[in-house]
């Protein structure tokens, strides 16, 4: 059900719509009153305020529990439910399931927005006119979600949706996850991807009336109380977001079986524009939490603008309207995503532009150093790389879709593009981040010095190709005569060019550690610096790990025969791959939670059903029989399989089987023959089938099953000694396929195999030799780390550090 029009729409709502409504007026309530508040400078109706953000909050919270709930018990009456799950799910994937869509996904973040106002509203500082004009902002916001939800509802019946069904009419069992996501880490990925956005709401907020509030000149009387808070909040959605992205990356590199993390699709350079934008404010933060006067307008502008960029990602994976393979369908509110991320730039820009004319000629100056090479200046251009970036990454995504909306022209942006023109600006980032963490004002000709330095050793090493293996882009592909010079320069920089850099955060990460942690009585300082140390050191293992890992991959086609362990060579190359193991388990799932005893449909007919239409007189040209296996006899070319139902038994033929087992339910198809001579056996049977095929049914259920799987271990090979062995899987489920490929993990490389197929005994594989993969995780887990330890021990300490 869609905005209700009627008393009677509301009548019939469902419970969680019913929430919805509820919430809505309340929020709407809540805002007048603040406004109220505000006009008429009046605190009558604080305690109204503080229990009615309670309600609001409790509420939403309460709504999506709700829907989790029905995801738990199952209820096919639900159409979102009925979308997304089916009943062999576990319960952790139907928790995980009521994220699938956008719906869901919407009212998650409506509640998450609920829990940030709440949070603000039981603050000490909760009655102070900021505290209340920031309430204003995070309501508007968790409105506007709530209208999403509304306009798309999870709690939606397929009675309202299809009302041509019959009343009373349940499904018997849901659609199903898609199988792609029915994976440990996405299943928690939508939960830590929309924490990190709705995390944002709260410094959006802040920051808007921080901006608001110092054009009025009132900026001092709430400096720390936002500061503090903004701070925070933007760690915790930068945490969140890094691990979302992490997640995804990982999720892709285990189960899309392409043997990447990241491949500049629309939806994950989505994800890394608002974590770009929030790097660049963390910063500006950081320094401004120290120095007042530091970027007193750049960082509130930056924060705003993290947020504006957070709903712009959202529009990109769920407006339908950008190719992705990550991307939802589209849905119906697109247009409302537009204009909240256009309305939020305009008015953080526009708040930004009038606090930088309100500036007065008493201000002070943000830098005691007038030259051009201090720690403020530093950092400006730091930011600007930042900012760069994410432009790069908008225009990369945008402009298809743009082209798409006004010319009709289906264009697709390349690798090569993001690589590019990301490549100079990541490698002056990767520089000035080494710069920062080694400046000292005290010794600054020393430490420009060492700047100038390992930038011309970045230089040097940029024109060094000790193949083209070593370009960063295929650049016979992407480049020719006619390209601009500066194009050619870029796309013919050698991938050496990573290794001054990091060469040079390491040395200035080792220079911090002796100034500042080495001699360090302050526990909570020493803590907050290795957190520190951790975020950059982590960088310098991601570059590393994901520049050799996407550049210098091995990868080879090869087939191996299944019946055999013999190890089969791959031409022209000092590797080989062999199949220790196959086999093919099939899942009948789980029906502990099935509400109705179904009577099962069995394939095919019984040996009794047979006999009796023989007896009757009654014959077809195809049989199709089901049994139990007793016995079977092999010949040269065939297999003879003896089935037999209760008392009654019937001898199969078909091409010969290798180890059929006893005891198993199959179904038979073929051709009946009577009195039939086996010359091979020296013997007649009375009754045989010929059967083209014969496959294994579950006599338990008579279902079909929920997944079929196809498990190989392979054994990989290098100039006679294994260097990797593992299971590969091809899942196939009621609703799609999915794969899971084989890794074999080691410090250095892991050996990574895509199953293809069998065709006979032969089963092909792609496999991949992926250099220094696990020092891209290992970086971003001291990254994550990093962030944890600051988070939590920098509020304690509150020096210059």
């Amino acid at each position: 059900m869609a905005v209700p029009h009627s008393f009677s729409d509301l009548v019939q709502a469902t419970l969680g719509d019913k929430i919805l409504y509820v919430s809505l007026l309340l929020g709407l309530a809540l805002i007048a009153l603040l406004l109220y508040d505000q006009i008429k400078n009046t605190e009558q109706y604080n305690k109204h305020i503080k229990w009615g953000v309670r309600a609001f909050g409790a509420l939403l919270l309460t709504d999506y529990l709700l829907l989790v709930y029905y995801f738990i018990v199952n209820d096919f009456t639900y159409n979102y439910v009925w979308t997304f799950s089916d009943r062999n799910l576990s319960i952790y994937y139907r928790i995980s399931a009521a994220l699938a869509g956008q719906e869901g996904t919407f009212l998650f973040w409506a509640a998450i927005i609920g829990a940030g106002a709440m949070w603000l509203n039981e603050k000490k500082e909760s009655t102070s006119d900021f505290i209340k004009k920031t309430q204003i902002v995070v309501l508007l916001i968790g409105v506007f979600f709530i209208f999403l939800t509304i306009k798309q509802t999870p709690f939606a019946t397929i009675h309202q949706l299809f009302p041509e069904l019959p009343a009373g009419f349940i499904p018997a069992d849901g659609n199903g996850l898609n199988p792609l996501l029915i994976d440990p880490w996405m299943a928690v990925h939508p939960l830590v991807m929309f924490i990190g956005y709705a995390a944002v709401t709260n410094p959006f907020a802040i920051s808007l009336v921080y901006l608001y509030m110092s054009i009025r000149g009132r900026a001092g009387e709430i400096e720390k109380i936002g500061i503090e808070n903004v701070v925070q909040f933007c760690r915790v959605a930068w945490f969140f977001l890094t691990f979302a992205i992490a997640i995804g990356g990982f999720w892709a590199y285990k189960v899309l079986g392409w043997g990447g993390f990241w491949a500049w699709d629309p939806v994950e350079t989505a994800s890394l524009i608002p974590w770009l934008m929030l790097t660049a404010a963390m910063h500006t933060l950081v320094e401004h939490k120290k120095d007042r006067h530091k970027y007193a307008i750049l960082a509130p502008v930056l924060v705003g603008l993290s947020y504006s960029l957070v709903v712009y990602a959202t529009l990109v994976t769920r407006s339908g309207f950008f190719e992705s393979v990550h991307a939802f369908a589209a849905g119906t509110t697109g247009s409302y995503l537009v204009a909240m991320t256009l309305i939020s730039t305009v008015v953080v820009v526009a708040l930004g532009a009038l606090r930088y004319a309100a500036v007065s000629d008493d201000h002070k100056p943000e830098s005691q150093d007038s030259s051009f090479v201090n720690k403020t200046n530093i950092f400006y251009i730091t930011i600007l790389f930042l900012v760069v970036l994410t432009y790069i990454s908008i225009w990369g995504i945008t402009y298809p879709a743009l082209l798409k909306l006004l010319a009709g022209r289906k264009v697709g942006t390349g690798i090569a593009f993001f690589n590019l023109w990301s490549y100079p600006f990541f490698m002056g980032l990767f520089l000035l981040a080494g710069l920062c963490l080694n400046y000292k004002p005290s010794n600054k000709e020393k430490s420009v010095r060492e700047f100038k330095i390992f930038f011309a050793l970045t230089l040097v090493a940029a024109l060094i190709r000790p193949s083209d293996a070593w370009n960063i882009v295929d650049y016979s592909a992407v480049v020719n005569a006619q390209s601009p010079l500066l194009y050619r320069f870029i796309g013919g920089a050698s991938a050496l060019s990573f290794i001054p850099p990091m060469v040079y955060i390491v040395y200035s990460l080792s220079n911090r550690y002796n100034d500042r942690i080495k001699n360090s009585k302050n526990r909570n300082f020493t803590l907050k610096e290795i957190g520190i140390l951790s975020i950059h050191l982590g960088i310098v293992f991601i570059v590393l790990g994901g520049v050799f890992a996407t550049m210098f991959s091995t990868e080879f086609a090869g087939s191996a025969n299944i019946k055999n362990n013999a190890v089969s060579s791959i031409e022209g190359m000092p590797y080989g791959l062999s199949v220790v193991d196959y086999r093919t388990v099939v899942d009948y799932g789980s029906s502990q939670d099935v509400g109705v005893v179904e009577q099962p449909v069995l394939p095919g007919i019984s040996l009794a059903e047979m006999y009796a239409e023989l007896r009757a007189g009654e014959f077809r040209e195809t049989y199709s029989v089901r049994g139990e296996i007793v016995e079977s006899l092999q010949t040269e070319h065939i297999t003879y399989v003896h089935i037999k139902e209760d008392d009654l038994d019937l001898w199969v033929a078909i091409d010969k089987m290798d180890n059929v087992p006893n005891n198993v339910n199959v179904v038979a198809d073929g051709m009946l023959m009577a009195d039939f001579p086996s010359p091979t056996l020296n013997r007649t049977f009375d009754l045989i089938l010929f059967a083209n095929q014969m496959e294994e049914y579950s006599a338990q259920t008579g279902k079909k099953p929920y997944t079929t799987t196809e498990e190989i271990t392979f054994a990989v090979y290098e100039k006679g000694s294994k260097i990797g062995q593992g299971v590969a899987r091809s899942i196939d489920y009621n609703n799609g396929n999915a794969n899971r490929v084989m890794i074999d993990r080691g410090v250095l490389r892991d050996v990574y195999v895509i199953y293809n197929g069998l065709t006979g005994d032969s089963a092909s594989a792609t496999v991949k030799i992926i250099p220094l993969i696990n020092e891209l995780w290992f970086g971003v887990l001291l990254f994550m780390a990093g962030i944890l330890l600051v988070f939590i021990f920098d509020p304690a300490y509150h020096g210059r550090g």
